[in-house]
């Protein structure tokens, strides 16, 4: 099983420097327009075959769209059937951090 986080938790984490690590799911084509601040890409299709580039020992957070985008909860049920225990699934994704007034890379 894995947790889920809000926007608020997120950039908490963020700003005390918690060993996490952001994944954004989504295409390549929607990371490059704009992504949460240090995630890096792995669409959710992908994210078996590039399970290497996944830290274990960190927090792994995943985000998508929004809240009805299910390729998040897709990837974060991915990577708990892979191994990985700390998966959170940041459920509100870009819409809720674009709402709550956070910078995007």
């Amino acid at each position: 099983m894995y947790d889920k986080i809000d926007a608020e938790e997120l950039k908490k984490k963020m700003e005390q420097g918690e060993e996490i690590q952001v994944i954004d799911v989504l295409s390549e084509k929607s990371y490059e327009k704009r992504h949460l601040p240090g995630a890096i890409n792995i669409p959710y299709r992908d994210i078996a075959k590039r399970k290497d580039e996944i830290d274990p020992d960190k927090e792994i957070i995943v985000y998508c769209n929004d809240k009805d985008c299910d390729a998040s909860p897709i990837a974060a049920e991915k990577l708990v059937k892979l191994g990985f225990e700390d998966v959170t699934d940041f459920e509100g994704g870009l819409l809720e951090w674009e709402k709550a007034g956070y910078d995007f890379e």
